[in-house]
């Protein structure tokens, strides 16, 4: 299928169906615009190949994702019946929202600001394709285990390279307690997560408890075991602690098992980390009564510490519930906290009991299908009770005054906001707002990031900590101005960009108008691009004339070509692209002939009986005359260099002789007989031959 790249708002653009097949005949199709079918019918197929004109037009801004599935009966090669294109359409503003509320206060603002705002429905589907077209990603308090790790890592491309925006509001599950703490997202933020040590609140004491049953031997589709990426969890927690802090670790299946006691990482972080590292599956199921009951032994070591036990559990295996609830009970009658992981979804058979123990605690519950994000979710966990990430008390407000950096004049803020993410403040960043406490911990701070902008509202937007922030007469205002703040400049007027994908080969042509030429002459401009492994690389331009560069670029199949164009101040992002053809379903020509020749080359031969394609072809007997015909052509221009030198012939010039003559016959004198007489012509011709002899002596003898 081919189409335009971008088009206008309403603007009717056509797309063209390529059909080919070996049989000639009507043959159905359908077509799906962002996953809902739009269209269908029927592309006629005459001598091998058929084409089909279609139009459409789009009205939401952003990138669209065609898709063509032929449907003919009877195929028997049903894997080349798709063909898919991304058409964008440009113009307006683009958000996209993640928002952990629904309905989302910070969408509906955006939305009272003219912003064309874009919720998904899904957040396990989100991709580098989610960003085409878009101008700003808002995370409101959204935590990042629910976002599938190559979107995050898409962020810094789309922000650094394509000049997109990035802003994060706070709540208890955004910024370091919403699990960004190392994440991709991290060094994007114009605050830094990782706190100093004065403005630790608490020491920390974290028990895990790990389900080590049967079920965690069986590999995940990365190919690890469960329970070697439930160890790597445990070690990336303690890795998070300080010195002071105190850890222990607990293993369970029918009955419990203690790896780590209760006791201060201090300068064992490395060994027990190890410990963690190395745990094993010893099959059975886990007890969650014996669990917890073990749980409430080691927080007990710990009073007077901010404590948190995280129990992890298989979510389809859990049993024995026994006296959960007393545990329950005594850990959280102690002061300490308790978070669920369950390993599977919240349908499973024992998701209600873990679901029990997370009610009855007052404590958190996630449920992990995908095992690879495990280490995130501890990760995030760790942060937020051992960092205390997340003030959960009111705060007084005050203003740097540079708010007029970002917007017109300094609003008059909130006189309080109700909780708040405590950050540092990155040197690069330009702070407007902070916290009346004794760390002054940023509140709303912003940061360029190569083409990019990024910014970072520390206080909630939405959820229960939002209460005054909401009620603040300048809460559109300010939303809507850092929306708009965030978003870098397009390109500048005069410069356009023309993309064409013929086959896996995309051309790209950067145009511009006379006005801009000795601008682009001192300031080339840059094309970067990337593929959906975040491998970054630049690209040559070629200049062909004033006004004109181009760029070749050969794509992988199976792999979204994203890419930039930076010129003068402005970014012109382009993307992703896919590859027009699939090399597994490419029958020209070329292919069979190029594997046709390598078995002639090799001595084999052509089969397309497949019964005998593995019995083994006849011997044949190739000799190889190279090295004897290389010797005769040496010795021969040997042979014709020695007859030039030396001006040896090897055969007689035969033009300096005469043809030879019969050799004479010596003719003995007899004495005649009278019945014979020698005739009188005889004799005249001995004394001829005689006389000729003696001039030929007499010549010669002279010489």
């Amino acid at each position: 299928m081919r189409a335009p790249a971008r088009v206008r708002k309403a603007e009717t653009f056509p797309l063209e169906i390529v059909a080919a097949c070996s049989v000639d005949g009507p043959i159905p199709f359908t077509v799906e615009r962002d996953g809902q079918k739009v269209m269908e019918g029927t592309v006629n197929v005459r001598g091998g190949h058929g084409r089909l004109r279609l139009q459409d037009r789009l009205e939401e801004p952003g990138l669209h994702r065609y898709l063509v599935r032929l449907r003919a009966a009877a195929d028997e090669l049903p894997g080349d019946d798709t063909a898919e294109a991304w058409v964008e359409l440009t113009g307006g503003s683009v958000v996209l929202v993640l928002s952990g509320h629904k309905p989302s206060p910070v969408a509906e603002s955006l939305r009272r600001g003219g912003f064309t705002v874009k919720e998904p429905e899904s957040f396990s589907k989100l991709g580098s394709a989610d960003l085409g077209g878009v101008k700003l990603v808002f995370l409101d308090d959204m935590p990042a285990h629910l976002l599938p790790q190559p979107f995050l890592q898409s962020l810094d491309f789309f922000v650094r390279a394509q000049g997109g925006g990035l802003i994060m509001s706070g709540g208890q599950f955004s910024f370091g307690s919403g699990g960004y703490y190392g994440s991709p997202v991290d060094p994007l933020l114009p605050v830094s997560l990782d706190l100093k040590e004065d403005q630790r609140r608490q020491d920390a004491a974290l028990c895990i408890v790990v389900d080590r049953s049967g079920s965690m031997s069986c590999p995940t589709p990365s190919g690890k075991p469960k329970i070697q990426l439930a160890g790597e969890a445990a070690a990336r927690a303690v890795e998070l602690l300080s010195p002071r802090d105190r850890y222990a670790l607990i293993v369970v299946d029918s009955s419990p098992h203690d790896i780590v006691s209760m006791a201060p990482v201090g300068g064992n972080r490395s060994d027990i980390a190890a410990k963690a590292r190395s745990i094993v599956s010893s099959g059975g199921g886990i007890y969650i009564g014996e669990a917890l009951r073990a749980a409430k032994e080691e927080v007990a070591k710990a009073s007077g510490m901010r404590r948190h036990v995280i129990l992890f559990a298989d979510a389809a295996d859990s049993e024995e519930p026994g006296d959960w609830e007393a545990s329950v009970a005594a850990i959280t009658g102690s002061g300490a906290s308790i978070t669920v992981i369950g390993m599977g979804s919240d349908t499973d058979s024992d998701a209600g009991l873990l679901k029990a123990v997370a009610s009855r605690a007052k404590g958190r519950i996630f449920f992990c299908q995908d095992m690879d994000k495990l280490p995130q979710i501890f990760a995030m966990e760790t942060v937020a009770v051992a960092r205390s990430a997340f003030i959960e008390k009111a705060a007084k407000v005050q203003s740097t005054g540079r708010w007029s950096e970002i917007g017109s004049r300094d609003p008059e803020w909130p006189p309080q906001v109700d909780g708040y993410n405590l950050c540092c403040t990155r040197p690069e960043g330009i702070l407007s707002l902070t916290a009346l406490d004794k760390d002054k911990s940023p509140l709303l701070a912003v940061a360029r990031r190569g083409a990019g902008r990024c910014g970072a509202i520390c206080f909630p937007l939405s959820g229960d900590f939002a209460k005054s922030v909401q009620a603040w007469k300048g809460y559109d205002g300010m939303v809507q101005t850092l929306a708009r703040w965030c978003q870098a400049p397009p390109a500048p007027q005069g410069i356009g960009l023309r993309s064409q994908l013929e086959g896996n080969t995309l051309t790209l042509e950067l145009h511009n108008d006379s006005s801009r030429d000795a601008a682009l002459a001192l300031k080339p401009p840059a094309l970067v691009v990337a593929t959906q492994q975040s491998e970054i690389e630049e690209v040559s331009w070629q200049r062909l004339r004033p006004g004109l560069h181009t760029a070749t670029l050969q794509l992988t199949p199976g792999q979204p070509l994203k890419g930039a164009i930076q010129v003068l101040d402005g970014t012109i992002p382009f993307g992703p692209v896919f590859a027009g053809i699939d090399p597994e379903w490419d029958f020209s020509p070329a292919g069979p002939a190029s594997i046709r020749a390598l078995s002639m080359s090799t001595g084999g031969e052509e089969r397309t009986d497949f019964s005998k394609a593995f019995l083994r072809p006849p011997r044949r007997d190739i000799r190889d005359f190279t090295a004897p015909v290389l010797a005769i052509g040496l010795i021969t221009f040997l042979l014709a260099l020695l007859i030039e030198r030396t001006g040896w012939k090897l055969l007689p010039d035969i033009r300096r002789f005469r043809p030879a003559q019969a050799a004479p016959e010596i003719a003995v004198a007899l004495p005649p007989t009278p019945s014979a007489p020698p005739p009188p012509e005889e004799i005249k011709t001995e004394s001829t031959d005689e006389a000729r002899r003696r001039q030929r002596f007499e010549k010669a003898r002279r010489k």
